[in-house]
């Protein structure tokens, strides 16, 4: 970190880091005030200074109203704004965040990807998700990984290559589905009347009512983690 052995060092990195995990858990008796306050001593920040932080992050959070009231009584997109907060408490310039937005609601969502936005700037975010949309609109840079495997890596656009011209558009019948299940991987189905209109991600025309659309992060996401299941099961059966 820096040019640091954080083996060595770790609380070089610590000082800087900021860490919500996928499943937080809070302390239920204390008010999201007195949660923060704790959270605060435990990263040695002096409490004037952790005063005004948490002030500020309660209001960017939308949780001012709730700050005294006992986090036992907060929902579950509450408490996962009062995890955020806690990550934010130190200023990190590396912050990590594990699935933030499940519990939000799209008010709530559209916010956080401002905020992260705004946060971006002068520190180094590390989010994983699987909830595309969270990130098509804020990441400079994308990993899919899978199983424990990297399997692509680039900017948005370049990863938006990957499945350019492979993109489709289709109404058909229900009937046709299930088979077009099979050879293919949908992105999106919509019912329309009696029929489905479908998004669909092939290397080749699925039918010939099919049309080209533009490609979008969750097409590649799908793309490239589909190709890898097949390629893995390939493997397999040619190993028995």
């Amino acid at each position: 970190w820096n040019g640091n052995d954080i083996i060595k060092s770790p609380q070089l990195l610590r000082s800087e880091l900021g860490y919500l995990p996928q499943y937080f858990g809070v302390y239920e008796q204390l008010s999201g005030v007195e949660f923060l306050r704790y959270i605060s001593s435990l990263k040695g920040i002096d409490i004037k200074q952790a005063n005004r932080t948490i002030d500020e992050l309660l209001n960017q959070l939308n949780l001012a109203h709730v700050g005294h009231l006992p986090l036992g009584g907060y929902s579950g997109g509450m408490k996962q704004r009062i995890g955020i907060a806690q990550a934010l408490l130190n200023n990190p310039k590396l912050l990590i965040i594990d699935e933030p937005t499940v519990g939000l609601d799209p008010h709530e969502r559209n916010n956080f990807r401002q905020l992260l936005t705004e946060l971006a700037n002068d520190r180094c975010i590390i989010f994983s998700t699987h909830i595309v949309s969270d990130i098509e609109t804020i990441a400079d840079q994308i990993a899919i990984m899978a199983g424990g495997e990297l399997l692509e890596a680039g900017e948005p656009d370049s990863m938006l290559e990957l499945v350019a011209g492979k993109c489709w558009s289709l109404t058909t019948e229900f009937s046709n589905l299930k088979q077009l299940q099979i050879t293919c991987t949908i992105s999106h189905s919509q019912r329309k009347k009696d029929l489905v209109e479908l998004n669909i991600v092939s290397e080749y025309q699925p039918d010939d009512k099919a049309t080209q659309r533009n490609p979008t992060l969750e097409d590649s996401y799908l793309y490239v983690t589909a190709k890898a299941t097949s390629s893995k099961s390939y493997k397999e059966g040619s190993n028995e």
